[in-house]
């Protein structure tokens, strides 16, 4: 996979740009008259429990357990996203970073209780000939079961089409157990992204099933 994240500058980079960039389509919560719907128990363990340590039969793993000496800036990292998340949109949610064993690929999960609404953080669409000239990257959406997936592409300087490449970006998200999860990438083609994203909810089903037993 094409990031290489080798020393512990390149670790903390990598938080930096998953700080800033964590969930497309997380909109605002709706706007409910009456707060007893809202305010029912919730049918789930507490969102920090359902941040599983590792996704894709160990393909991903906490950044902290392949890379001890970046685990306490990473943690801090953690706790700054799910904090100021939860506090703009009024909805408990949860971060939590992961990383393959080289720390050559890496992808942030959220788990919020926000509800899924359409808002683009980079703004709709556009064709990739126009964009590509202007801005030289490309933003592509696309649907892959229940999951929708933004893809950033950026411009080949031999002309090839840069959708043939893997994306230098890519967010999924889907809901779930009433929550919204969403799963952000470097290096990880959309298809695997899914992949990484239903391994989670799955692993929170599981969690939750438990609970309510």
């Amino acid at each position: 996979m094409p990031i290489a994240r080798s020393s512990i500058v390149g670790i903390l980079a990598g938080v930096l740009v998953l700080v800033g960039f964590v969930g497309f389509v997380v909109g605002l919560p709706e706007v409910v008259g009456d707060s007893t719907e809202a305010s029912a128990e919730p049918t789930h363990p507490p969102l920090e429990e359902l941040l599983p340590d590792e996704l894709l039969d160990r393909g991903l793993v906490r950044i902290g357990e392949v890379r001890p000496d970046a685990a306490e800036q990473v943690k801090e990292a953690d706790d700054y996203s799910s904090e100021t998340l939860t506090e703009a949109f009024e909805a408990e949610t949860a971060v939590a970073r992961y990383a393959d064993a080289d720390v050559q690929t890496q992808m942030s999960l959220t788990i919020t209780e926000a509800d899924s609404a359409f808002f683009l953080q980079n703004g709709p669409p556009a064709p990739a000939e126009l964009t590509l000239a202007a801005q030289g990257f490309s933003q592509d959406l696309v649907r892959i079961g229940d999951a929708v997936c933004g893809q950033m592409f950026q411009a080949t300087q031999d002309g090839t089409d840069p959708a043939e490449s893997v994306p230098f970006q890519v967010q999924c998200q889907a809901e779930a157990l009433g929550l919204t999860f969403n799963v952000y990438a470097n290096g990880l083609t959309a298809e695997q992204s899914v992949d990484a994203l239903n391994d989670a909810i799955a692993q929170a089903e599981a969690a939750s099933a438990d609970e309510n037993e």
